[in-house]
C-alpha cells in the first residue's frame, strides 16, 4: 500500500530532532512548517481529484460535441435530400403557417400558381395569379385550418399554352397538444386522368348509343317490313281495280287518289329504310362537283328571301360511288336544315364546298353513324355551313335520330335520311357546332382512284326465246299471295301458287322442270325464303328464282348466303315492277 501524504509527515514529526540541538530551529517552528506543508498537500490531493473529474468530464463533452456534430451533418443532409425530392417532385408542395404565411414553396408550386408567395389558392377569396382560374371553389387550406381534415378541390388552369386539370389537397398539421401548426398544400396534375376518365364516358356512351341505334334499326326495319306487306296488298289491289275501270271513271279517280296516298306511305317507308343504311341504292361513279354544280340551281331558287348561296366547288371531281339522286337530297336536306337555323335572323349566307381532305382532317368530335371512322385512304368533303344559332351540345347526338326537332315534334326524316344514304354509300358525317356562330356538316365519301364518271353498269342479259313462261308463287300471306297471282296472270305467266317453303318444296319435286321461274318471299314461317331458296336449287341448280320482301334489298342480301337469287324485288310493288325482275331472273331483255 503506498503511504500518503499525511502518513509521511507523522513520520516526519516523530522524528524530528530535539529543542536546542546545535543548528536547528526550535520545535514550535518546525511543527508549523509542517503543518502548512500537510495543508499544501490535502489541497493537491483534492486538486488532483477533481483534476481527474474535470478530464473525466471534459472527454464526455469531447464525445458529446463530435456525437453532436454528426447528426448535425446526418440532419443537414437529410434536410438537404427533403429539399431536394420536395424541390423535384412533380408536384406542387406548398406548407403555410396558421395566419397563411408560405413557410415553404417547391418550384412546381410556383409555376403552377405564380402568386402562392401571398397565399394558398383562393384563400383570400379570389385568385392569385391565374385570371382563368374558377373562383367559386373554397380554398381547402382555409377549410383545413377550420376543421383539420383533410379537403380537396380541383382547378384548370392554364400552363404554358396548354390548359390542366389541378387537384389541390390541403392537410393540416398538429403537434403534441394536437393543436394544428401549419397546413401542407399539394397540387397533382390530373390532366391525363380527366383524359382517360373522358374518353370512357364517351366510349361508354358511344356503346350506349350503338346499342340504341341497333335496337332502333331492328325495330324500324321490322315494322317497314310489315308496313309493306301491308302497303302491297292495298296498292296491288288498288292497280288492278283501276285497270279494270276505264281511265275517265269517277271511282277511278278516287281510287287514284288513294294510290297517290299510298304512294306517300311506301316513300315515307322507303325513307326510313335510307335512314336504316337499308336503302337499295343505284351506286355509280359520279363527279361529286358536277354533281353539286348541277343542283345549285334548284337549291337557290327554293331559298327563302334574304338568303344567299356560296360555293367553293372545283371544276373537277373528286369521284365517288354513289347515286345521282341521292347527292341531290343530301343537298336539298343540308341546305334547307341550313336556313331552317337562320329563320329567325330572317336572313343569312349558307356556304357549300367541295374538296379532297385526308383522314387526319377528319378530326370533329361528332361522327355519325356511331363507331365510324375514316379509311387510311382519301375522302370526298362536300361540306355545308351556315352561320345560324347553332345546335346545342345536348341535342348534337339526336340531330340524325328521325323526327327530332327542337322546334316542333314530328319534324321529319331530312337529316335521317341524310345519314342513311351517306352509311349506304360507306362514307360518315362530321358535325361541328357553336352556339351563336352556326353549324357545319362534312359529308365524306370513299375516293374512287383511276375511275371516270359515267353510268351504273348493266346487266349482261339474254334475248326473250317466248317461251311459254309457267311461274311457281311463294307467298305466306293470304291476301298479297291472291293479289300477286291475278298480277303474275296479267302479265302473262302461268301461275301456281304455294303458302310456305314447305309446301312450295313439295309442288316443285313433282314437276321440276315444269316451272320456269320461282317467286319467293323472303319472311315466311317454317321454311323462310333462303331456306327454300337452298332446297328447290338442290332439286334444279338452275333454278331462276325472284326473292321479295319488304326489306330492302342492300339489307337482304348483304350477308353471305349458300344460294342467291337472280333478281330482287321490293315490297310493294306494282305490276311493272314484278315484270321486270322476273325478266331480269329470266335473262330476257326488258323492252
Amino acid at each position: 500500500m503506498k503511504p500518503s501524504s499525511d502518513d509521511f509527515f507523522d513520520h516526519l514529526m516523530q522524528n524530528q530532532p530535539a529543542e536546542g540541538a546545535s543548528g536547528a530551529p526550535g520545535t514550535g517552528d518546525a511543527s508549523h512548517y509542517i503543518k502548512l506543508v500537510q495543508q499544501f498537500a490535502k489541497v493537491m490531493a483534492i486538486s488532483d481529484k477533481y483534476q481527474a473529474e474535470v478530464v473525466d468530464m471534459a472527454e464526455q463533452l469531447r464525445a458529446s460535441k463530435q456525437q453532436l456534430e454528426s447528426a448535425q451533418r446526418e440532419l443537414r443532409q437529410s434536410e438537404k435530400r427533403f429539399r431536394n425530392l420536395i424541390e423535384n417532385l412533380p408536384v406542387g408542395v406548398a406548407m403555410f403557417s396558421t395566419d397563411l404565411r408560405p413557410l415553404t414553396i417547391n418550384p412546381m408550386m410556383k409555376r403552377w400558381f405564380p402568386a402562392v408567395a401571398k397565399g394558398p389558392c383562393c384563400a383570400t377569396g379570389e385568385i392569385l395569379g391565374e385570371d382563368d382560374l374558377e373562383q367559386t371553389k373554397p380554398s381547402p387550406v382555409l377549410r383545413a385550418l377550420a376543421d383539420g381534415r383533410i379537403h380537396t378541390a380541383e382547378y384548370e388552369i392554364a400552363d404554358r399554352q396548354e390548359r390542366r386539370v389541378l387537384q389541390v389537397t390541403a392537410t393540416a398539421v398538429r403537434n403534441a397538444d394536437d393543436e394544428i401548426t401549419a397546413v401542407i398544400e399539394m397540387a397533382e396534375d390530373i390532366t391525363a386522368r380527366k383524359k382517360t376518365e373522358a374518353e370512357r364516358k364517351r366510349l361508354d356512351a358511344q356503346d350506349r348509343s350503338l346499342e340504341k341505334s341497333e335496337s332502333l334499326s331492328r325495330m324500324a326495319a321490322a315494322i317497314a317490313h310489315h308496313f309493306n306487306n301491308q302497303l302491297q296488298s292495298v296498292m296491288g289491289n288498288l292497280e288492278l281495280v283501276m285497270d279494270d275501270l276505264p281511265r275517265e271513271d269517277p271511282i277511278n279517280l278516287r281510287l287514284n287518289s288513294a294510290m297517290q296516298a299510298a304512294r306517300k306511305a311506301a316513300e315515307m317507308s322507303a325513307l326510313m329504310r335510307a335512314y336504316l343504311g337499308q336503302a337499295t341504292l343505284r351506286l355509280q361513279t359520279i363527279d361529286l362537283a358536277a354533281a353539286c354544280r348541277d343542283n345549285l340551281a334548284a337549291l337557290t331558287a327554293n331559298l327563302p328571301d334574304g338568303f344567299t348561296l356560296r360555293t367553293d366547288i372545283p371544276d373537277f371531281g373528286p369521284l365517288i360511288k354513289a347515286g345521282g339522286e341521292q347527292i341531290k337530297q343530301i343537298l336539298s336536306s343540308l341546305v334547307t336544315n341550313a336556313w331552317e337555323a337562320m329563320e329567325e335572323a330572317s336572313r343569312g349566307v349558307i356556304r357549300i364546298k367541295v374538296k379532297t381532305v385526308s383522314p387526319g382532317e377528319i378530326a370533329a368530335p361528332y361522327r355519325f353513324p356511331v363507331g365510324w371512322s375514316p379509311s387510311d385512304q382519301n375522302s370526298a368533303c362536300l361540306e355545308v355551313s351556315d352561320s345560324g344559332k347553332g345546335i346545342a351540345s345536348t341535342d348534337i347526338d339526336k340531330i340524325f335520330d328521325p323526327f327530332f326537332s327542337n322546334k316542333f315534334t314530328g319534324r321529319g326524316l331530312g337529316l335521317s335520311v341524310v345519314l342513311g344514304m351517306i352509311r349506304a354509300a360507306g362514307g360518315g358525317v362530321t358535325v361541328n357546332s357553336q352556339p351563336g356562330i352556326g353549324s357545319t356538316f362534312r359529308c365524306f365519301f370513299p375516293v374512287i382512284a383511276d375511275a371516270r364518271a359515267g353510268k351504273p353498269d348493266e346487266i349482261t342479259v339474254r334475248e326473250n326465246d317466248n317461251r311459254p313462261t309457267k311461274i311457281l308463287l311463294v307467298e305466306d300471306e293470304k291476301g298479297v299471295r291472291e293479289m300477286s297471282v291475278v298480277m303474275l296472270q296479267r302479265i302473262g305467266f302461268e301461275v301456281v301458287e304455294a303458302e310456305d317453303g314447305e309446301k312450295a318444296v313439295e309442288v316443285f319435286r313433282r314437276t321440276p322442270q315444269g316451272f320456269d321461274c320461282v317467286v319467293c318471299d323472303l319472311s315466311m314461317p317454317r321454311m323462310n325464303g333462303w331456306e327454300t331458296l337452298v332446297a328447290l336449287r338442290a332439286i334444279q341448280p338452275n333454278l331462276p328464282v325472284v326473292l321479295s320482301s319488304g326489306f330492302e334489298e342492300g339489307y337482304v342480301m348483304k350477308d353471305e348466303h349458300e344460294e342467291k337469287p337472280q333478281a330482287f324485288v321490293s315490297k310493294p310493288y306494282n305490276i311493272e315492277h314484278l315484270k321486270n325482275a322476273i325478266n331480269r331472273a329470266l335473262g330476257v331483255n326488258e323492252p
